[in-house]
């Protein structure tokens, strides 16, 4: 059962431009500013690019995605290297429902999971 507090509209008569405007609030709540990395974080997550796309096993990367201004959410997605664009230096990550491309300045965390690709 919701309580009250997760959702301050619950048993009240309110107007409609005030719920949204209580969720937009709530919604800000849930932002971050973009953490700040260490270079040896940077050089890691580089290996793993690499070595994902050199011997074919799936990656689950984080990134930092804004939303307003500096402040954003952190979006998750897995899938294989299929692609290292350096011009505008994002890589492309494929899996079975489809792709993103993912700006490598915005990673914040990557997991290789060490499975190949039969």
């Amino acid at each position: 059962m919701a309580s009250k507090l997760d959702n301050p509209t619950m048993g009240r008569f309110m107007m409609s431009e005030h719920v949204e405007a209580l969720q937009r609030m709530h919604e800000d709540k849930k932002l971050i500013e973009k953490p700040i990395l260490e270079e040896d974080e940077l050089t890691e997550f580089c290996y793993r690019i690499t070595d994902s796309r050199q011997f074919d096993y799936a990656l689950t990367v984080s990134w930092w995605e804004s939303r307003k201004g500096n402040r954003g959410v952190i979006e998750t997605f897995w899938g294989w290297v299929v692609d290292f664009d350096s011009a505008y230096k994002r890589i492309k990550l494929k899996n079975d429902e489809g792709y993103k491309l993912i700006p490598v300045d915005d990673i914040v965390y990557i997991v290789d999971k060490r499975k190949p690709r039969c």
